[in-house]
């Protein structure tokens, strides 16, 4: 404002200075309102901390799906929003060293059984139990150990899920509705 002919005007504008009861008035509202910003305030930090504690929960509870119990209790990592979980590597894979009937041979609620993960669960329904072209999920996939009617390891079937995951998250799917893709 500098100058006093500025002042002058500012005051005369917006009828300052005010008198003590206006600014005991206008300080009770203000008052008021601050207050009712900070209880707001509170309140939303306390609803994000429940919805972020919420999402965590689930996304621990959906990490189930695609990763079996022996993964998930292996990883070094602890879920948080944000993170990837590492690809299982030999030995954390629900896969014992044989075949795939042998694997696959029915759904069960026994780590490393077909239904408990969609770890074991897509090598069991993309993977044939003989030698040639797996493309019943996606075209174009072999295993590098092909033949599964032999015995394959753990680090073999492990291999093999991954290059499906890869193919899955590739795959777009065209339906008589319309086209499905991620």
């Amino acid at each position: 404002m500098g100058t006093a002919g500025s002042t002058k005007q500012f005051n005369k504008k917006f009828k300052t200075p005010l008198a003590e009861r206006q600014k005991k008035t206008i300080l009770s509202a203000m008052k008021f309102l601050y207050d009712r910003l900070k209880e707001t305030k509170t309140e939303i930090s306390h609803h994000k901390q429940q919805a972020d504690t919420q999402a965590l929960e689930a996304r621990k509870k959906m990490l189930k799906v695609p990763y079996s119990p022996a993964h998930l209790a292996t990883t070094e990592q602890t879920p948080t929003l944000q993170t990837e979980i590492a690809h299982p590597v030999a030995g954390q894979f629900p896969w014992a060293d044989g075949n795939r009937d042998t694997n696959c041979a029915k759904a069960e609620n026994e780590a490393g059984k077909p239904g408990m993960a969609l770890e074991t669960d897509m090598p069991c329904l993309c993977i044939k139990h003989e030698n040639g072209n797996d493309d019943q999920c996606t075209t174009g996939f072999t295993p590098s150990a092909a033949n599964y009617s032999s015995a394959r390891t753990n680090a073999e079937a492990v291999a093999a899920w991954k290059e499906l995951k890869t193919k899955c998250t590739n795959t777009v799917v065209t339906t008589d509705s319309g086209t499905l893709a991620d």
